[in-house]
């Protein structure tokens, strides 16, 4: 059956290599019966053909650009109708120029009593509305169900804009064919990241690169020094889908793409060599220090000297100093939950309103510790589920939270205060996503916070004070990891009464009629510290039991597998290097045998994930001791190891499930 499929999509690529030599109905044709594309049974569409290009001429007084698109999808399943719903943004004017939509055509195909029908779309069909600054088109092609092919195309005009959207090859379809077009002005220099496998040939002419056959080519006029404008043309064929997956980053990190931005004049479309890309990144840091006037926010504050002496007065541990400053802004400042790389207002105004967004709050922060004369600088970051920052060329829109620096004994903190329940020195989970830039009035510089870096520990310990055959008494204590102590804290501090329903959940491992009884928490009004859980499992028998079965893990540091999936593309990301440790206690009585008991184990990855059971008996004393640890070092695993994580964590799980078994003589 595979190889059936595998030579089936070999035959559906060669024909969409023609495009529409023969006519777009005949075209059409080909595909409509068509089921499974590359081989793909699980895809919910495919994209046979899919082409943007990207026109930029002068005018009097801007430049134009030129959009067109053109997509031909087929509907495979119930899921992708929503693709007959087609949706585009645009900027509404600039530089004296309307925006306006033009070429708007749109079919539907469907095989009706053995013919091919097209349904065209009604101009009228074609909506638009203001979103501020921009507009929006949308319209929705008629007839649309599954096993229909649509077809549509259009041309946005609009100002130019010279940072152009990432064109994806690659998306949760597979894709016959995608190309993208640009052609801008000879004088403009544009720089190209391109993320492709294989990588793009290059041809001289667009007929040569269709006629080779090769997956990924490239035709451009860029080396014409004559020629007004440079045309470049990226193609590739035969595109398997990458859909998002669980515990992943953002799958466009991952996906086939191009990224094209302005650079400069007087050059062309090009690569960027390392003084290039040194060049660039110091006009960035320049750009955000002094045209965005962040570098002013730190001078001149002596409108918060006042309590900048009341929290520092008398203290010369500078990192006590650093761990006041923190709290105060913490605690008094109010985030309007919006995530910003710039701080749109004066430090001045956010300190009187109290209310900011968090680039704000991090800013003042940032003042603060300098006029403290701390070593302390902004930085920007871009969160989990956002497209990456990368060295390979700055680009702000990958950036969207700016944090604070502190370097104290040449050790780093980084610090977020623009959350009520973010700790010193340690950032929320969706920070930690790699590649950061620190700005100052020099060059900035750039540094790495990774996952690895948020080290989260855990500890459980269960001191059973008493066991018999008509019931038994344990007393638990748990130190709740840093990152699920700031989860929790936001979660009881609307309700406090969700504890409860948080410790009950720990009953599965005991089931029938145990009580958790005495319930407290410690800590719950310091972010700084780990939160702590108190409280006694009680259960009694209705009658004495000649066998006593107990967990040896009562409450289980892991409950079950966290990885479903059987297979996966793209690599396993996890938010922290997570330890996980738990500890029990017991006198067994004395009448009763131990008969049935967990041996020691140990079970590893090499060294990025370990498990350790520890079981020690002293049968004078009657004396047991557990010692379970999970330790995973790495928080990243390419897609190839997936299969060997999920097994051990698979094993692991069925390690710690063992029952304790006690019986009379």
């Amino acid at each position: 059956m595979k190889k059936y499929l595998y030579l089936l999509a070999a035959a559906i690529i060669l024909c969409a290599s023609d495009a529409f030599a023969q006519g777009e109905d005949e075209f059409i044709r080909n595909y409509i019966s068509t089921s499974i594309f590359l081989a793909d049974t699980e895809a919910a569409a495919a994209v046979i053909y899919e082409k943007a290009s990207i026109d930029i001429s002068p005018m009097t007084r801007t430049y134009e650009q030129v959009y067109k698109s053109r997509r031909i999808i087929k509907i495979l399943k119930e899921e992708a109708i929503d693709e007959a719903n087609v949706r585009d943004y645009f900027i509404s004017k600039g530089g004296g120029m309307e925006s306006y939509v033009k070429n708007v055509v749109a079919t539907t195909y469907n095989m009706v009593d053995g013919q091919l029908v097209s349904t065209p779309m009604d101009k009228s069909a074609v909506y638009y509305s203001n979103m501020g600054d921009y507009k929006e088109m949308k319209f929705t092609l008629p007839s649309a169900k599954v096993g229909s092919i649509i077809s549509y195309s259009y041309e946005i005009h609009s100002p130019a804009n010279f940072v152009l959207t990432p064109w994806y090859f690659q998306s949760e379809y597979p894709t016959l064919k995608s190309e993208y077009e640009v052609s801008i002005p000879a004088q403009f220099s544009y720089v190209t990241i391109s993320q492709s496998t294989p990588l793009f040939k290059g041809f001289n002419t667009l007929k040569a690169a269709e006629q080779s056959g090769t997956d990924a080519y490239v035709v451009g006029n860029e080396g014409d020094r004559y020629s007004k404008y440079h045309t470049t043309i990226w193609g590739r064929r035969n595109v398997q889908s990458m859909r998002q997956e669980e515990n992943a980053g953002n799958v466009n990190d991952y996906r086939e793409r191009i990224g094209i931005q302005l650079q400069s004049l007087d050059l062309q479309i090009s690569a960027l060599d390392e003084e290039g890309l040194r060049k660039a990144w110091k006009d960035f840091n320049s750009d955000i220090w002094q045209h965005n006037k962040l570098g002013r926010q730190f001078s001149d504050n002596s409108f918060f000297y006042p309590v900048l002496d009341s929290l520092t007065y008398g203290v010369d541990d500078p990192l006590l100093k650093a761990k006041r400053i923190f709290a105060y802004i913490r605690n008094k400042m109010h985030c309007n939950d919006k995530i910003s790389a710039i701080a749109s207002r004066d430090i001045t105004k956010v300190w009187e309103n109290k209310d900011a967004n968090a680039a704000e709050i991090n800013v003042l922060l940032v003042a603060m510790l300098k006029e403290a004369g701390l070593d302390a600088s902004p930085v920007l970051l871009s969160t989990k589920g956002r497209l990456k920052a990368t060295h390979d060329y700055p680009m702000l829109d990958r950036f969207n939270h700016m944090i604070g620096l502190l370097i104290v004994d040449s050790v780093r903190y980084y610090l977020d205060a623009s959350g009520k329940y973010n700790a010193f020195g340690r950032l929320p989970e969706y920070c930690y996503t790699g590649y950061a830039r620190v700005l100052n009035k020099d060059d900035g510089y750039p540094i790495m916070i990774l996952p690895q870096y948020n080290k989260e520990r855990s500890v459980t310990k269960a001191d059973v004070v008493s066991l018999s055959d008509v019931a038994f008494r344990v007393n638990i204590t748990e130190y709740i990891g840093m990152n699920m102590s700031s989860h929790l804290r936001q979660l009881l501090s609307t309700d406090t009464s969700k504890l409860n329903g948080i410790i009950q959940t720990r009953k599965n491992a005991i089931k029938n009629d145990a009580e958790i009884l005495d319930i407290k928490v410690d800590n719950l009004n310091n972010p700084d510290t780990n939160l702590i859980f108190k409280y006694t499992i009680n259960k009694k028998y209705k009658m004495p039991v000649s066998t006593l079965y107990f967990s040896a893990d009562m409450v289980k540091i892991l409950d079950k597998c966290p990885f479903k999936p059987m297979d996966r593309r793209m690599p396993l990301e996890l938010d922290y290097a997570d330890e996980r440790v738990y500890v029990m206690n017991a006198v067994l009585p004395s009448n009763m045998v131990l008969e049935e008991i967990p041996n020691p184990a140990k079970i590893s990855y090499g060294d990025k994930i370990i498990f350790r059971h520890n079981v020690a008996f002293d049968s004078t004393t009657h004396a047991l001791n557990i010692t379970t640890q999970l330790k995973r070092n790495d928080c990243v695993f390419e897609a190839a190891e997936y299969n060997t994580v999920r097994d051990v964590y698979e094993k692991i799980v069925k390690e710690i499930n063992q029952t304790i078994v006690l019986k009379k003589p």
